[in-house]
């Protein structure tokens, strides 16, 4: 008898079983929660790197119109014939122009595009979260072209840097990326364009992460990274690989050349106090005078002009305090300048600056702290070489290292003013002589002036650059807070079959903003939100319209046409903080919470206001509750605070009447008595008053409908 032949798998069949084996032991809550964090991650690379090539291009347009208008304002190559009062006359004139110029630009159109920029970007940062308006690139980059191109006396960086933090932004915004991502794309914009000016990619993440980025974390040094170099691909791409100026082969002649090193740091500090006083003493007298702002910097130009009258013009063209051109700071680390005439350009730029800056002119502190570090040290190297020839190096290595010890005092990053003086000269030999330099320096400053010439303008206005998120005086809620315990059980549903007509009764009925729709066998088939019914109605009209030959039977007419099939979902036993993240990667205002087992069995509804009652009810007090709500995890909404007027649509109204007139997404979730000063959480049958101020969670391209329900109606 034979034996039965022996049965054999199959191949496939054994895959699948080996599929199943490993997906039996996974949490399906993990999976969604890496799922998201996996999806989040890739955009922000993604972004990053686009960011990275609009700084390289914004580079490379805004250098090019520095240029153009640099033709345009001098042109000497047609005045040679002219009596030398003709070219006195440009050099005073050319600055003076320009100046009004960009005073009426920035009066009328942008007045974060006044100064040295890189202030506005840390404002922009603590105070708006990252959002910054596009027309600011726009405006900056004219405004500071026409400075530097005119004559002004400042730097292309730190208008580089602003332009590409409002790309940053903008790009961010575009994608409807979360507070927290808004911001890193905002360094990352910044950070590239340092890199693209100068064609150094490590100095640009190091005043990346040393001046803006706060805390120091992997992901966010690891895309602005990538932003960096993109940026300085795309300008090697273009124009090669070459640095900003050519530095000649400088070593460390003798250890004992450590000690004049020392000194030229303590010098290199000083100046860098000084800098900052002249720079913030010009712009309080500038202030105070008793003329137009955008005539301010016209007058600043016209200073500036008178100023330019006092050099020759050898180096450059025109005056060489004037602009952003590294000429003479090349030829100053090369040792081709005299005592004296470094000790002018010292001077000259120092005063220059204050001027054109301090007077409300656009450009940067970054190029002109290299300017006068390096003229700095080219005359303290020439005095130095001559006491002692046989153990310091020529004078152009002390120009080098002055430059970046004065950029890494002015600014309080040492970091980066070494890092970008060594991606320059590309020699190890320099390495101790611009750490010992540089790090003397910033303690220097450090000492004498507790704020950078950045934050110190934030510290005028009384704001403390710091935007990490605060401490939580309910501490755990998000993390301990399971969904099951706060969401809603009994949901609203709609079928699919239901007409628009009726969901829009349903809408109004209930004053929800959104339905899970579930099918007759109770299976969760989608989502349909108020928004997706306005814009079927917008379809529908515009369907009706004559022209469109009448085919308004092509619209949406049931919830299945309109509905979301792509869900984001929880969860039961997700605590509330994975819930607010996945809200936040899909940038949705409610969860339909699901069996574990079976995501189409719907046990219930996460609404925002649903977190809001559960702060409510454990939170110790409503400051508490207020507080540790965490707005980066809301996914771009932010807290607004409106005192009620005694007109407003909500004026003498209970919150469940006033919520059927906030746009949707937008919640009340704190009120703060006019006459006590008591802070409540309240409930639906709370009543505001006129005087009252209402703290409200909403959107910021709901910030304007929102007011309107609490502010006068004049």
């Amino acid at each position: 008898m034979n034996a039965a032949p022996e049965e054999k798998a199959h191949p496939f069949a054994d895959r699948v079983a080996a599929v199943r084996a490993s997906l039996a032991g996974l949490d399906p809550m993990a999976l969604n929660r890496d799922w998201a964090e996996s999806r989040d991650t890739v955009t922000l690379v993604v972004l990053a790197i686009l960011v990275g090539v609009l700084c390289g291009f914004a580079s490379i347009a805004f250098t090019w119109l520095i240029g153009v208008i640099l033709t345009v304002a001098f042109p000497f190559t047609w005045l040679n014939g002219f009596p030398p009062v003709a070219r006195d006359l440009v050099i005073v004139l050319a600055p003076t122009v320009g100046g009004v110029i960009v005073g009426l630009l920035i009066t009328r159109f942008a007045s974060e595009a006044k100064g040295h920029g890189v202030p506005a970007v840390m404002r922009a940062l603590v105070e708006r979260g990252g959002i910054i308006h596009p027309k600011v690139a726009l405006v900056k980059t004219f405004a500071s072209a026409i400075t530097l191109g005119s004559g002004g006396s400042a730097g292309r960086e730190g208008p580089i840097v602003q332009i590409g933090a409002a790309l940053g932004s903008t790009v961010g915004q575009l994608f409807r990326v979360r507070q927290a991502h808004l911001r890193t794309l905002v360094i990352c914009g910044a950070a590239g364009g340092i890199a693209a000016i100068f064609n150094a990619p490590f100095a640009g993440v190091f005043y990346g992460t040393e001046v803006l980025l706060e805390e120091f974390e992997a992901r966010s040094i690891s895309v602005i990274v990538l932003s960096a170099v993109t940026a300085s691909v795309v300008i090697r791409a273009l124009r090669g690989n070459n640095p900003a100026f050519a530095v000649p082969f400088y070593t460390l002649v003798s250890p004992l050349e450590l000690g004049p090193y020392v000194v030229l740091g303590v010098l290199a500090g000083l100046v860098s106090v000084i800098f900052i006083l002249s720079l913030y003493g010009a712009e309080d007298v500038f202030h105070a005078l008793t003329v137009p702002d955008w005539l301010k910097p016209g007058v600043g130009g016209l200073l500036t002009g008178l100023l330019g009258l006092a050099y020759p013009l050898t180096l450059l063209p025109y005056p060489p305090i004037f602009g952003a051109t590294y000429v003479p700071i090349g030829a100053a680390v090369a040792g081709e300048i005299g005592l004296g005439l470094l000790i002018a350009l010292l001077v000259g730029k120092l005063i220059g600056t204050a001027f054109t800056l301090g007077s409300g002119g656009s450009g940067g502190v970054f190029g002109p702290s290299l300017f006068l570090g390096s003229m700095l040290g080219g005359a303290f190297g020439i005095v130095v070489h001559a006491l002692l020839p046989g153990i310091t190096a020529p004078s152009g290595a002390y120009a080098l290292v002055g430059m970046a010890a004065v950029l890494g005092a002015a600014g309080h990053a040492p970091i980066t003013g070494i890092m970008l003086a060594f991606e320059m000269v590309d020699n190890y030999q320099m390495v101790l002589p611009l750490m010992v330099a540089t790090v003397v320096a910033f303690l220097i400053t450090r000492l004498l002036a507790r704020e950078s010439i950045d934050t110190l303008a934030l510290a005028r206005l009384g704001i403390t650059y710091h935007f990490r998120e605060p401490e939580r005086p309910a501490p755990g809620l998000l993390q301990t807070t399971r969904v099951s315990q706060v969401m809603t059980r009994e949901v609203v549903t709609v079928p699919p079959a239901l007409s628009l007509d009726d969901l829009a009764r349903r809408f109004n009925e209930t004053g929800h903003h959104g339905f899970p729709v579930v099918d007759g066998l109770d299976r969760l088939l989608g989502i349909v939100t108020l928004s997706d019914l306005e814009h079927a109605i917008l379809e529908r009209s515009a369907m009706a319209e004559p022209g469109t030959d009448g085919k308004v039977s092509d619209a949406p007419r049931r919830v299945s046409d309109i509905m979301s099939t792509d869900l984001a979902i929880a969860y039961p036993n997700e605590t509330l903080e994975e819930a607010l993240r996945t809200m936040a990667v899909r940038n949705v205002g409610r969860l339909p919470v699901v069996d574990p087992s079976n995501s189409e069995r719907l046990l219930g509804l996460l609404r925002r206001g649903d977190v809001v009652t559960a702060f409510r009810e454990r939170a110790p007090d409503a400051r508490s509750a207020v507080a540790a709500l965490d707005i980066g995890a809301w996914g771009g909404t932010r807290f607004i605070e409106i005192a009620l007027a005694k007109d407003a649509p909500a004026a003498n109204a209970a919150i469940r009447e006033i919520a059927r007139l906030l746009p949707p997404e937008t919640l009340v979730v704190a009120v703060r008595r006019a006459r006590s000063g008591v802070v409540t959480l309240p409930r639906g049958d709370t009543v505001v008053y006129p005087g009252d101020v209402v703290v409200v969670l909403t959107r910021p391209r709901h910030d304007a409908e929102t007011r309107q329900v609490f502010e006068s109606a004049r």
